[in-house]
């Protein structure tokens, strides 16, 4: 018995050192998870820390106004800045009502919608006055109010975030009063202005705009101006809208009426941009213009006829004289025959003179063909002068029954081939006649050293004498780069009274 009881007790104690070890063991393992544990719980706290510090510098240094409220709209909590804007400290407000403070009906509405349907509201220059400090004046402010929502979901407060606007509302204001003292400007102006959005919709319009055109009445430009559905061919809107460079044109509307245009880029209130159009009625000018091109054009005619007809004649007929006076000189072997011969020599050359000069005052015949046929010789006398193979394309018969204007169409072929043939070193030469979408294009194309720079073109008279020319006209010209080089003259007038 002795010795089972100390093999029971052995046993025990065995049992006893093996379940204090493995209790050891646990008790390690728990102190290492709740070492673990320890660190892991105060990284976070350490880390929360740093976070609920960085938010209250944040909280504390922004310039926007904050306000942390219950739903009953007692402060809980507002920034310096929100404090600052009412010349408090910012333990003033805690426990104290919103409303009490700043009483106002239609924010209290807006307050209790929020609380009651948890969507927030956001408000843009609202103007805003001090009830205690009404020396203030009235301030402007964007502001945001949003809900704060418990464990629950429930609304449990709200914040509120002001940004005051003030300064940008006045320069606005300031703004808005120099955009109505220009327009009480333009409105003494004796010429049309409109001002007109890249969608073309017209935003304003001056007394004289509605005096010539009436109202425009929400209607875009081309159909108050032109009666047209559709933007008009070749409108300068875009090109002043992309470059913020001004253009002047002329246009005429479907009375006849000619008018003269400057487009300006304007910078609208909110910042976008629109064209400022302002234009003059030219039509007694015009008329009268062409009236002293036509008495000038047909005392050219005149003259030209004159000395074709009979300067040229006589000058002939001296010429044939001086020939038969030389014949009988040679034959009495009277040494003046030579002389006679010579007399008629230069007698001939003034014929060929006459006829040139006679030739550069009336180019173009009395006839409706008379401007192809005037291109067509035109092109064969610069081959035949300078060399240059010069090409006269026109595919259908296209009649000028003005001879004034195709008198100045002649011209202005004749001014643009000039400069290719002295300034563009060109190698050959195009002049191409074609009708197309109801107008006349006439055009001067060579392959030289291309168009030059907006300084020398703004120098050259030639180029103006153009433009006034086209002017004349009703007709756009135009300066083009073709993609295989050299450079492009081109005339486009609205085909009048024609036919083929």
């Amino acid at each position: 018995h002795v010795a089972r009881d100390i093999t029971e007790r052995r046993r025990a104690e065995e049992e006893i050192r093996r379940g204090r070890d493995q209790l050891e063991t646990r008790v390690q393992q728990r102190t290492s998870a709740l070492r673990a544990e320890i660190t892991t719980r105060q990284g976070a706290e350490s880390a929360l820390r740093e976070s609920n510090e960085l938010l209250e510098t944040m909280f504390s240094a922004v310039d926007v106004l904050i306000a942390y409220m219950d739903r009953e709209f007692n402060f809980i909590r507002v920034n310096r800045a929100y404090a600052a804007a009412d010349g408090r400290e910012p333990d003033f407000f805690p426990g104290r009502n919103h409303f009490d403070l700043y009483p106002n009906e239609e924010n209290l509405a807006i307050f209790r919608r929020v609380v009651r349907t948890g969507r927030p509201h956001f408000t843009y220059d609202k103007p805003f006055a001090y009830t205690e400090n009404p020396e203030r004046g009235v301030t402007y402010w964007d502001w945001s109010l949003q809900p704060v929502r418990d464990a629950r979901r429930r609304v449990a407060g709200v914040v509120l975030t002001l940004v005051n606007v003030t300064d940008r509302r006045r320069a606005q204001q300031q703004l808005e009063m120099e955009r109505q003292r220009l327009f009480s400007v333009l409105n003494m102006l004796p010429g049309f202005v409109l001002l007109v959005r890249p969608d073309y919709s017209v935003t304003f319009v001056n007394e004289t705009f509605h005096e010539i055109f009436g109202d425009p009445g929400g209607r875009r430009c081309y159909k108050v101006l032109r009666n047209r559905r559709t933007r008009c061919a070749g409108c300068r809107m875009p090109g002043i809208l992309t470059s913020g460079v001004p253009q002047q044109w002329q246009w005429a509307d479907p009375k006849g009426r000619t008018f003269q245009t400057w487009g300006y880029p304007f910078t609208e209130a909110d910042g976008s941009t629109s064209v400022l159009q302002v234009g003059l009625d030219v039509t007694a000018r015009k008329e009268l213009e062409r009236e002293v091109l036509r008495v000038s054009s047909d005392e050219r005619h005149r003259i030209g006829q004159d000395l074709h007809d009979v300067l040229g004649q006589n000058l002939t007929g001296v010429a044939f004289l001086s020939k038969v006076l030389a014949g009988r000189l040679r034959d009495r072997s009277a040494p003046e025959a030579e002389q006679a011969l010579e007399i008629a020599e230069l007698v001939g050359q003034s014929v060929a003179q006459t006829r040139a000069i006679s030739h550069g005052l009336c180019p173009v015949e009395l006839k409706e063909e008379g401007l192809m046929h005037a291109l067509r010789s035109l092109a064969g006398r610069v081959e035949g002068l300078f060399g240059i193979p010069c090409l006269f394309e026109c595919h259908q018969r296209i009649l000028i029954p003005d001879a004034a204007a195709a008198t100045n169409l002649y011209h202005i072929v004749q001014e643009a081939v000039n400069n290719a043939t002295k300034h563009a070193c060109a190698k050959h030469l195009w002049i191409r006649l074609a009708r197309a979408d109801g107008a006349v294009h006439l055009s001067v194309e060579d392959d030289g050293v291309g168009l030059p720079d907006e300084a020398e073109r703004a120098k050259g008279m030639g180029l103006r004498i153009m433009q006034y020319r086209a002017d004349l006209l009703g007709a756009s010209l135009r300066l083009e780069r073709p993609e295989q080089g050299g450079t492009r003259v081109v005339c486009s007038f609205p085909e009048k009274g024609g036919s083929n």
